[in-house]
């Protein structure tokens, strides 16, 4: 299980709260396997991150307007409140979470979004 950030210092708020998250759940989960390949574009407070998910790596760059199998859109409260144990289902039965692609893409990768 790899995480792999190709340059950090473009990364923004989000895609760095993203990077200590997985970076810990890769060490958590270290002789897991991912059970997927994807993309994902993460949309938080108008911040944009693609995160790919390939061969056990986890990478996270900023966002060019990639094709993505999963675009999720949120506040960043949501993420962060997501990301501490809260509830997932109450955001998206709310709207507060929008999701454009296949949703099915995102589930076996929660756990690795939480910490």
């Amino acid at each position: 299980m790899k995480l792999y950030v190709p340059d950090s210092n473009r990364l923004n708020l989000l895609g760095h709260f993203l990077v200590k998250i997985i970076s810990t759940n890769c060490e958590k989960y270290k002789d897991k396997q991912i059970p997927s390949s994807a993309s994902f574009l993460i949309i938080g407070s108008n911040m944009k991150v693609l995160l790919a998910v390939k061969n056990d790596t986890f990478e996270i760059t900023e966002s060019n307007n990639e094709k993505v199998d999963l675009s999720i859109k949120a506040e960043l409260k949501t993420f962060l409140d997501i990301a501490l144990g809260k509830n997932i289902i109450l955001p998206f039965l709310s709207g507060k979470i929008k999701l454009k692609g296949n949703p099915t893409k995102i589930l076996p990768l929660i756990k690795w979004l939480k910490v």
